[in-house]
């Protein structure tokens, strides 16, 4: 789209070379379910569900749960909004977001770094088996050094359970979970163990919001509870 090129020829002009802006968070966007689990006071924006260390973000004091409403003034409809208009602003800028914390609303200035690449998406097989959650259909286990390993799980990565295998139509494989997925909360609240999350999913109630961790970025995945 014109609206897309213009910058993108801008900096080819002035500097030969395109620099990509980057605040350094995992995002997704706040739908109704998800809004619902999680009890966030709009139903509008992006939500922030990691904040990569020493990033833009971190820097600025941006936290998981954060939900960004507005880029420069601009609304953040979707994640893929936010994304385009954090990438357009350019590295080294400094762009203004509006910001929903709680029932609070915050303005945050934060000056971008640079876009670099993603990590790519790992396809791993024969799982060690965990403990059995009937109710997900989903094995978990404690992160041992073994399962680290198994699932090439970066030490930065605390407590929490992994999934190990996943039971075809079950909840868990509606929600789009998958072996090697480290699950880190339930409707915020933190998981420590396998058991610890057992308690946490069998005690919520309605619509319920996991936070996984997969591939270097942690996203929420929400499912009616049954």
């Amino acid at each position: 789209p014109t609206n897309m090129a213009k910058p993108i020829m801008k900096m080819l002009i002035e500097d030969g070379e395109v620099t990509r802006g980057w605040l350094g968070i995992s995002i997704q966007t706040v739908k109704p379910e998800l809004r619902q689990a999680l009890s966030l006071a709009t139903d509008h924006g992006v939500l922030v569900t990691s904040v990569s260390k020493n990033s833009p973000a971190a820097k600025a004091g941006l936290e998981r749960n954060d939900v960004i409403t507005q880029v420069n003034g601009q609304k953040t409809g979707t994640a893929q909004k936010l994304q385009a208009l954090i990438a357009d602003a350019g590295a080294n800028q400094t762009v203004t977001l509006e910001v929903m914390r709680g029932n609070s609303t915050r303005t945050m200035h934060v000056k971008l770094g640079t876009l670099s690449g993603e990590p790519t998406a790992q396809n791993m097989h024969g799982a060690p088996s965990g403990a059995k959650d009937d109710a997900l259909g989903a094995r978990v286990a404690d992160l041992s050094s073994n399962v680290r390993a198994h699932f090439h799980i970066p030490a930065d990565v605390t407590g929490g359970a992994v999934v190990t295998q996943v039971v075809p139509g079950s909840p868990a494989a509606f929600m789009g979970i998958r072996p090697g997925d480290v699950i880190l909360q339930v409707n915020r609240k933190k998981v420590t163990s396998a058991k610890a999350f057992s308690n946490l999913y069998h005690n919520a109630h309605n619509q319920v919001a996991i936070l996984i961790y997969r591939d270097g970025a942690a996203v929420y995945l929400s499912v009616p509870k049954k």
